[in-house]
């Protein structure tokens, strides 16, 4: 029986695509799977059947092995692809073509680890990878006064109470090494965790809730609880990765077990203290009530998610359903570093300065790089 399907696509930002669809009807391809990751490669569209360069990244058209179709997508750090074939095999056997062509990035490549940044666009949330230089935990823990670095340490090595909520929560004033940590913990975590920073906290636990949870079901709506297996899904309309304009992951299949299991995901909010005041319901409406539901309500239930907020804010400042026992896996308050910590800090960085109180981390590193003058020299003061 003859079958009509009337494709509708922005044309302005989705040309290839409406190709893909068209050329695998055409062609009776009726098998379609679909899939993204992070790549550090460059498409190559020389034997591309159509091509288009623009400044979000590159799309082609390429015909695979025994007939498969595929239309990629590479921009930010991240390739995505949808393939059409005859049947389940071929196209899982076109995706494992562009995997080999493409890549995944390596977790901890040489001191660098993927890291996807989130962004709410016109277009919907959109995902952007990153290869980021990060240090060690050695290479940092001298950093760190005795009431911050021990819980650090634990942090770092995983050991985490995995049944007391999945917030971690690290405050302390403007420049203690917070944001250096950070970095730290993707490259001691990247064997099992991917992290993930929400550029826009604001309009993540906002009014748009396509935001939140097209990053936070982004791949389990394909696997089944606990297990990792993978499990039929029947998608209405777009949903797990917000991709470039109009290219949604829909396709993957209970078939493919070759798919490896799902990593944990952090999800990182930087300097997010207004969203977790003690009037934040007031000010900012529900998105307090959001972001509790993420970490510790039915939203966040059996995901494999950690959600690390850093703030400048006074701990008594918070909401107090913020850190309470049970929804907080972590809570860690960095301090400055005590007058005779900071001096030798300073003497093994090669400075011969000294100051005369508790310092930043921040303020260390000024005087190192000659930043700007804190302290003087025979530790004559510290202003």
């Amino acid at each position: 029986m003859a079958r009509r399907v009337h494709l509708t696509f922005d044309v302005a930002n989705s040309v290839g695509n409406a190709l893909f669809y068209d050329e695998a009807l055409k062609r009776g391809l009726n098998r379609f799977h679909s899939d993204g990751w992070p790549t550090t490669a460059k498409l190559d569209t020389a034997e591309a059947l159509w091509s288009q360069i623009e400044p979000q990244g590159a799309n082609a058209l390429f015909e695979l092995s025994d007939g498969a179709l595929a239309f990629v997508h590479v921009g930010f750090g991240t390739a995505f692809a949808h393939v059409a074939a005859e049947d389940e095999e071929g196209a899982r056997a076109g995706l494992d073509q562009l995997r080999g062509s493409l890549p995944r990035a390596e977790r901890d490549r040489e001191g660098r680890v993927p890291v996807t940044f989130w962004a709410y666009s016109p277009h919907g949330p959109m995902p952007m990878g990153r290869s980021l230089a990060v240090p060690t935990w050695d290479e940092i823990a001298a950093n760190y006064p005795d009431e911050t670095g021990p819980a650090l340490a634990r942090l770092m090595r995983g050991d985490l109470p995995w049944r007391g909520g999945q917030l971690l929560l690290w405050h302390g004033e403007t420049g203690t090494g917070k944001t250096t940590a950070l970095r730290a913990l993707a490259r001691e975590w990247s064997e099992w965790c991917e992290p993930h920073y929400i550029t826009d906290p604001e309009k993540f636990f906002g009014d748009q809730s396509d935001y939140m949870l097209s990053v936070m079901l982004q791949q389990e709506a394909f696997f089944e609880e606990g297990d990792g297996e993978m499990i039929e899904a029947e998608v209405a309309g777009p949903v797990g990765w917000a991709a470039a304009p109009s290219l949604m992951m829909l396709g993957h299949s209970a078939a493919d077990e070759r798919r490896p299991e799902r990593s944990w995901r952090l999800l990182i909010l930087e300097d997010t203290g207004e969203l977790l005041a003690s009037d934040a319901r007031i000010q900012r409406g529900q998105g307090l009530s959001r972001f509790l539901n993420v970490v510790d309500g039915l939203i966040g239930q059996g995901l494999r998610i950690l959600v690390l907020v850093t703030t400048n804010e006074e701990l008594g400042r918070l909401h107090p359903a913020v850190a309470r026992p049970g929804r907080c896996a972590a809570n860690v308050l960095f301090r400055r570093l005590p007058t005779d910590r900071a001096n030798a800090w300073l003497r093994e960085h090669g400075h011969d300065g000294a100051v005369s109180g508790p310092a930043t981390l921040a303020d260390l590193y000024a005087l190192v790089e000659g930043w700007d003058v804190v302290a003087e020299r025979q530790a004559t003061g510290f202003g």
